[in-house]
């Protein structure tokens, strides 16, 4: 860790930057952290405006929390160290249980699509968390809600050469991770590590812990 690296942090389905805002006050206090800028996909209007461009830094290392990955892997970025929460290239394949959890998540966008509040409540619930009726941006929630269902980005995810380190929780509610299926994407640039925890919020619940993993990512 003698590097000073810069920190792309990325938040999943249904939250905004503020996600990362205990991790980033932790890891603003870090000698290896030169800087920490939070992407915000702009799942809420008060947020929409407040998104940050995308600059390019040496000693870049991008932590994606869950649908943060599928982002990632969309803007085709070359970085030093990924480091994933929870996310997937294929969010169907990897899971415990593929068929069920994909009628869940058409009645999820089916449900949507009507009540959006409704089943973002239902979400935070299972995330461990409470949601705070926010003005949001249907369009941009459901067409990242279809990609999840439907996108397949394992290929891409496969031929990054660089480091890339993931965690997944062995009783995630949003994320059930199926380890035989995940042993797949294991090699020499990428490495797993399944967590004793439930919260797919993690992150944000818990950024001492969240803080220890990273260090651990660059350790390794």
């Amino acid at each position: 860790m003698k590097k000073n690296f810069n920190f792309i942090l990325v938040h999943g389905w249904a939250f905004d930057s503020s996600f990362w805002n205990g991790l980033k006050i932790l890891l603003e206090k870090k000698t290896f952290c030169s800087e920490v800028i939070c992407i915000d996909l702009g799942f809420f209007l008060s947020e929409s405006k407040k998104k940050k461009s995308l600059k390019i830094l040496k000693n870049q290392i991008f932590v994606v929390h869950s649908l943060g990955l599928q982002w990632f892997l969309n803007k085709k970025i070359n970085c030093e160290l990924l480091i994933n929460f929870f996310g997937s290239p294929n969010f169907i394949k990897f899971q415990n249980n593929q068929k069920m959890k994909k009628r869940i998540l058409n009645k999820m966008i089916s449900k949507f699509r009507v009540n959006p509040d409704l089943v973002l409540k239902d979400f935070y619930s299972k995330c461990g968390l409470k949601y705070s009726n926010k003005k949001i941006n249907k369009n941009i929630l459901l067409n990242y809600l279809i990609d999840l269902r439907d996108k397949d980005q394992e290929k891409e995810f496969m031929m990054q050469n660089f480091k890339k380190v993931s965690f997944f929780n062995k009783k995630d509610k949003i994320f059930s991770s199926s380890k035989y299926m995940l042993e797949n994407l294991r090699d020499k640039n990428h490495q797993i590590f399944f967590l004793d925890e439930n919260e797919h919020s993690l992150p944000f619940s818990n950024p001492s812990k969240t803080l220890e993993l990273i260090e651990k990512s660059l350790k390794l």
